[in-house]
């Protein structure tokens, strides 16, 4: 019993670990420490996948081998992000961007990388966005090819919970006035600032409310604190550590999923089952709200409160700022279009092609463009932008084609009135946070936390592999 357990979730397990660790303790420990734990996460993983995966029934282990084998061999996502993460690795390694100055010029200048025609990083910066790399190509082959069904509902709630936890220690530490925590919690849309790494929090929120109803259509009724604990802490990341416009549109959003997400559960299990998960549901968002009104200080709910006002948020300073930092990203994009000016050197070039009259508007020292999208090809160029762009269209096309094969076997049966509710809500998530975090990276560098990419990869994978497949639309009705 306990080996059958093991084998049918722990490479589950040492995924969630691989895909939400990252995000739970970006806002704790350093960057070069958080690169070590998702190399060493991968590794695990990596091995797991090949010595122990999932195995289907009237299968052997030496079987389920040769076919993770061979379908992660021609998968060609696995190949685009295996190229991905090469040039990641080259950017890393083709370090020693600074700051110098030329005595001969009396002036200042940046230094090229140590191979100029290959992309380049500022000292360590590139380390973490490799190992990011790296994580994606292993999640990627974990959850498309080696885990079962059942195994991908326990990824989804364990995943959950993990970033749930991480979620409540930051906002705990906030409310305590602790730094960097207290004044991350207070910034809104701004000039001078980190990024927001509340978007990590909204995509496992997602995530974790579909893996609860899961759950309870499984009667794993083990999973329900869990599944109480990540809504809660998913919730209070999300509240503490995003602008409040934000963290009221993912929230609205987040609504109407566990709404969709109830209907499914009514439809494919029973009212009880339904009403239960309400419960837990509800609990789970009276935590984050207890924490708020009790532990918070009067400075963060007087600024959430202000800051949902679109012309406080959104005022003409910061509008001003956006305008010409995107300009000025744009300068830098056409001096370095293919390369860009390398990881983390926006902040050394920006200004050398800051206009003198332009000082007035932005502050000194110039971290980033508002525009996401602008920092990102500022800083990447054509050549990273575009394998990363290749990456995720694929991504979009395999969720696209899987959708239609979907729809295409399930036509002809009883649920064909019903396609949304014939799939796991885990399908669906995708078209409810995509949309929004497109539009967010216009008044966001959302673009700049690195673990997003990882998360991405994890909701992208989870989606594309929960569509049901033409051979096992039957065995899906009785699993659920």
């Amino acid at each position: 019993m306990i080996q059958k357990a093991i084998t049918k979730y722990g490479l589950a397990f040492h995924l969630a670990m691989l895909a939400a660790i990252p995000s739970s303790l970006v806002a704790f420990v350093s960057e070069q420490t958080l690169g070590g734990v998702v190399l060493w996460l991968s590794f695990f993983a990596f091995l797991w996948i090949f010595i122990e995966p999932s195995i289907r029934p009237g299968e052997h282990l030496s079987i389920a081998r040769t076919r993770v084998c061979s379908s992660i061999v021609r998968d060609p996502v696995i190949w685009f992000l295996l190229l991905y993460a090469v040039l990641a690795a080259v950017r890393w390694l083709n370090s020693g961007m600074e700051m110098v100055y030329d005595p001969e010029k009396v002036a200042w200048r940046v230094s090229e990388p140590l191979m100029p025609i290959f992309p380049g990083s500022v000292g360590k910066v590139g380390f973490l966005p490799f190992t990011i790399a790296v994580g994606a190509v292993v999640l990627a082959a974990g959850l498309r090819h080696a885990i079962g069904l059942g195994a991908r509902s326990s990824f989804a709630l364990s995943g959950s919970f993990i970033v749930g936890m991480g979620g409540f220690a930051s906002a705990v530490c906030s409310c305590v006035g602790m730094n960097p925590f207290a004044t991350d919690a207070l910034q809104g849309f701004g000039v001078v600032r980190s990024p927001s790494i509340g978007v990590l929090f909204a995509i496992w929120l997602l995530v974790g409310i579909g893996a609860g109803v899961l759950a309870e259509a499984r009667k794993w009724r083990r999973g329900r604190l869990f599944y109480c604990i990540a809504i809660g802490g998913n919730v209070a990341g999300l509240l503490f550590f995003s602008s409040p416009l934000v963290a009221a549109a993912y929230s609205i959003v987040a609504f109407f999923f566990a709404v969709f997400c109830l209907i499914w559960l009514a439809r494919v299990s029973s009212s009880g089952a339904m009403v239960r998960n309400l419960v837990f549901l509800t609990l789970g968002l009276l935590l984050p709200a207890f924490l708020v009104m009790s532990f918070s200080n009067p400075e963060f709910k007087k600024t959430k409160i202000d800051l949902l006002n679109p012309e406080k948020a959104w005022n003409p300073n910061v509008q001003n700022a956006d305008a010409i930092l995107s300009d000025v990203s744009k300068r830098l994009w056409l001096a370095e279009p293919w390369l860009g000016t390398g990881l983390g050197a926006y902040k050394f070039k920006a200004p050398f092609v800051v206009r003198a009259e332009e000082w007035e508007v932005i502050p000194p020292k110039v971290e980033r463009a508002v525009n996401g999208y602008w920092t990102l090809i500022s800083e990447r160029g054509n050549v990273m932008c575009g394998v990363m762009a290749l990456v995720i269209s694929l991504m979009l096309f395999g969720w696209g084609s899987r959708c239609v094969k979907s729809y295409m076997s399930l036509r002809y049966d009883e649920d064909a009135d019903a396609f949304l509710f014939a799939c796991s809500p885990e399908v669906w998530v995708p078209l409810f946070f995509l949309p929004l975090l497109a539009v967010q990276g216009r008044f966001e560098s959302v673009y700049s936390v690195d673990t997003l990419f990882l998360a991405l990869t994890a909701l992208m994978a989870l989606a594309i592999a929960s569509f049901p497949h033409r051979q096992k639309v039957e065995k899906l009705k009785e699993d659920n």
